[in-house]
């Protein structure tokens, strides 16, 4: 990593509260195997525990934005990126040493203004790892259909080509749920949306529990990707005990 000179891919983390997770992605990250120039940011989403700290200590670029949601993260970082290329993972995600070679050899396609990938679990054993397998192709293929023949961004392992990206003014800050599926609509007037199947990172579980706050997220998928609008426009809530603890403690202190 290099921010010396201009970097050729640029790299948005958007963050809350996510001080146990972000060590192991920043980690990873910063070793990469692709000898171009690149920058990570993170984006700091208003968290109450030391994310933006130690995000710092790895000296990478520390952006705050106050305004709660992803799509808000998300537009901030890409909007602060000096690279040609944009790439987006999360902080609880983990990529592999040649995730941004990849991303530059697949966007090396002039007509390519966007690449997305799969993901595993780094909480999960072989057996919930090994359904991932089998449903997420099924899960791409009926988004396929849905797309026209292309597939639509997740948010923790996609690259757009930044020239497009402001072309399509980004992502709808409007939106708490469903911006990387809604900004892939809009880009795909700019070009094509390729699966690389080599681009696979290891991401946590807690967003797929077999829970109602899961059926919810599939519920808003499906109904994104056919309509472009959430089912239910709020923050998907996946943080854990002590997170909810804390939210509830600053929602009791901003009511008094």
């Amino acid at each position: 990593m290099s921010d010396q000179k201009t970097p050729k891919i640029s790299v948005v983390i958007p963050a809350y509260n996510e001080v146990k997770k972000i060590r192991r992605c920043l980690t990873a990250l910063q070793k990469q195997s692709i000898r171009d120039p690149y920058e990570i940011i993170v984006v700091d989403n208003g968290s109450s525990d030391d994310t933006a700290p130690v995000a710092r200590k790895f000296g990478v670029t520390v952006l705050e934005e106050k305004t709660r949601g992803v799509a808000c993260a998300r537009q901030r970082g890409f909007q602060a990126a000096r690279g040609d290329i944009i790439a987006s993972t999360d902080a609880d995600t983990i990529v592999p040493p040649d995730w941004l070679q990849t991303i530059q050899n697949a966007m090396a396609d002039p007509k390519r203004v966007g690449v997305m990938g799969t993901f595993l679990f780094y909480d999960r054993g072989k057996i919930w790892n090994g359904l991932t397998k089998i449903i997420t192709p099924a899960i791409r293929f009926i988004d396929w259909i849905v797309g026209h023949g292309q597939n639509h961004f997740i948010g923790m392992n996609f690259a757009v080509r930044k020239e497009a990206f402001r072309k399509s003014a980004g992502f709808n800050t409007n939106l708490k749920y469903g911006e990387d599926i809604d900004l892939a609509k809009k880009m795909k007037k700019y070009g094509r949306i390729a699966y690389i199947k080599k681009m696979r990172v290891l991401t946590h579980s807690r967003r797929y529990q077999l829970n109602l706050a899961f059926a919810k997220y599939v519920v808003n998928f499906i109904k994104t990707d056919i309509t472009g609008k959430p089912f239910r426009n709020e923050l998907p809530k996946i943080e854990g005990k002590k997170e909810e603890k804390i939210r509830k403690n600053e929602t009791h202190s901003d009511a008094r």
